[in-house]
C-alpha cells in the first residue's frame, strides 16, 4: 500500500482507548536499548521489530534483515535520496493539525510562518508578553493566555493546550500568533 488510509478510517487511542501500562513496558524496552548504546555495546541492540500487545499478553519480534537487504524496499535502502522517500517525516504529507490523545491539546503546523526557516520568536515574545505570561528557551516559546497554553516550536509547529477542538485551536493561534 503506497497511500495511507483516509483520515478517520483507522482506530486511534481516542476511539479505542489505550492501556496505561503499555507506556511503562515500551519505555523499559527503549531504556534498555539506550543503556546498551551508552555503555558502548551497540552490537547488543536488538535488530528486530518488537510488537507488544498487552490486551492479549503477547509479545512478538519480527526479523527485518531480509527487508534491509531487499532491493525492492524503498524505506530500507540507504542513500542520499532517502530524504525524498520520507515525506511524512519531513511534514510534507498528512494533516496539518491533530488532536493529541488524552492531552486536551491540538497540534497545528504552520510552515508559512517559517519563511526564514525559524519562527520569529523575538517578535512573538514582545507580542505575546502583552497578553500573557511568556517563557522562552532555544527549543520553544510558551505563553499562557486565559484557559490556553500556546507552545510554539522553531519549525512552525504549535500546540494549543486547553482545547481538543481543531477549529478552536486554529482560532486561538490566529488571534494570538497570526495566520
Amino acid at each position: 500500500m503506497t497511500e495511507p488510509p483516509p483520515p478517520g478510517s483507522s482506530p486511534t487511542c481516542d476511539t479505542v482507548g489505550i492501556l496505561g501500562p503499555i507506556v511503562n513496558v515500551i519505555a523499559s524496552l527503549q531504556a534498555n536499548e539506550a543503556i546498551k548504546i551508552l555503555s558502548g555495546h551497540p552490537e547488543a541492540v536488538s535488530r528486530t521489530l518488537t510488537i507488544v500487545d498487552l490486551w492479549d499478553n503477547q509479545m512478538r519480534q519480527l526479523n527485518l534483515d531480509r527487508l534491509r537487504s531487499a532491493e525492492g524496499c524503498a524505506t530500507c535502502r540507504p542513500g542520499p535520496e532517502s530524504v525524498e522517500r520520507f515525506p511524512w517525516l519531513l511534514g510534507q504529507r498528512g494533516s496539518r493539525s491533530a488532536v493529541l490523545c488524552g492531552r486536551n491539546s491540538v497540534q497545528l503546523s504552520h510552515p508559512a510562518n517559517t519563511a526564514s526557516g525559524q519562527m520569529p520568536f523575538d517578535a512573538l515574545v514582545e507580542k505575546l508578553s502583552a497578553v500573557g505570561h511568556v517563557i522562552r528557551n532555544p527549543y520553544l516559546l510558551r505563553c499562557a493566555v486565559g484557559p490556553y497554553m500556546i507552545t510554539l516550536f522553531p519549525d512552525g509547529r504549535a500546540i494549543i493546550g486547553g482545547t481538543s477542538d481543531i477549529a478552536e485551536a486554529r482560532s486561538v493561534y490566529a488571534k494570538y500568533v497570526g495566520s
